[in-house]
């Protein structure tokens, strides 16, 4: 397969995760602010055994010992955002990350409705010296056998900080969205004078075919967007991929989005796609070159002043050199020109 940025292109970054959790880390998010590196994650360990005899020796174990020892580790539980703040080391992006918190911004809500519930799919932008993170927190209020998904209600939160010298002042959290419908992958931004509220509507990963769109939501302050619940429907350009989960990015005045996406008929694999905005925002085109072909899930990326793009991925159920990770779900680190990088997905349309 042809791809922008070969494995041996990407470095594995430490990520540690908060006391006490299991080291796994997907959903990053990055952004990129007056010099330094801002990373947003939610760990999520899911070990998968590949010995069908091993799982049934750790199930033993676990009732035998009354559940005291071998402990079955619920992922979800631990899926809570995380902000980083990179460690910079001769102008190159950092590879190893400091919890700016000892703890997640969130913690994993309790199961109101009678069912676990989870947090989700955090996302980071940065205004001046204001940190804005997106948690979504998805609460089960039936669960349906055999159908493709449950019933859901979902609250999107806004998480407000103020950045003092590399540390975060944690300023507030408001809600933003309660609904039934879904709101996958929410992502923020301002262009253009108005903020920018993206989400998917989308089962792609789990069934390799169900997509029903993107959708954005704008206002010209940030609590116009609890206000304002309108929501437009984008046209996106795929080819034979579908999205999953994505992130936006700024530069030169231009939208761009690194969109995870599954290939038709191809459920839970991902590929990291990268999306270009139309300058009216009514439509998103994905190149079809992917950038690594590494098993992946959420990623992220930004641009630097000397038009230096740097991808942050994540990965599944991958083998690394040197990580420290329980199941194979680390962040890893590429980077390029970003005019050699559009040259190159344009000339392999």
């Amino acid at each position: 397969m042809k791809v922008i940025f070969q494995k041996k292109g990407f470095v594995l970054c430490d990520v540690p995760v908060p006391v006490g959790y299991p080291q796994s880390q997907t959903h990053a998010g990055i952004a990129y602010n007056k010099g330094n590196y801002y990373l947003v994650t939610s760990p999520y360990p899911n070990i998968r055994y590949k010995s069908k005899s091993k799982t049934y020796i750790m199930v033993a174990i676990r009732k035998l010992s009354c559940n005291h020892l071998c402990k079955a580790i619920v992922a979800e539980r631990y899926e809570n955002p995380c902000l980083y703040l990179g460690n910079m080391g001769k102008g190159n992006p950092p590879v190893t990350f400091e919890l700016m918190l000892t703890r997640p911004l969130m913690e994993a809500p309790d199961p109101y409705y009678g069912f676990p519930a989870f947090n989700s799919d955090p996302d980071i932008f940065i205004q001046d010296d204001l940190i804005y993170i997106l948690n979504r927190q998805v609460y089960r209020t039936k669960i349906i056998p055999d159908a493709p998904l449950n019933e859901y209600i979902q609250r999107l939160f806004l998480i407000i900080g103020k950045l003092e010298d590399k540390k975060f002042k944690y300023l507030g959290t408001s809600l933003l969205r309660e609904t039934c419908d879904l709101l996958t992958s929410p992502c923020l931004t301002l262009f253009k004078g108005k903020y920018r509220l993206f989400y998917l509507k989308t089962n792609s990963y789990n069934d390799g075919n169900t997509f029903n769109g993107l959708f954005m939501s704008s206002a010209t302050t940030i609590d116009g967007l609890k206000k304002n619940s309108c929501q437009e429907k984008l046209k996106v350009w795929a080819g034979g991929y579908f999205p999953w989960h994505m992130s936006v990015f700024l530069y030169n005045d231009k939208l761009y989005a690194i969109v995870a996406c599954v290939k038709k008929g191809e459920k839970q694999r991902c590929y990291q796609m990268f999306g270009e905005f139309s300058d009216d925002l009514s439509e998103l085109k994905i190149y079809q070159t992917p950038l690594t072909d590494y098993k992946s899930y959420r990623g992220s990326a930004c641009v630097r002043e000397d038009g230096l793009f740097v991808l942050y991925s994540t990965t599944v159920y991958e083998k690394l050199k040197g990580s420290k990770s329980v199941d194979g779900r680390d962040v890893i680190m590429a980077s390029m020109p970003f005019n050699d990088l559009l040259k190159q997905l344009r000339n392999n349309e």
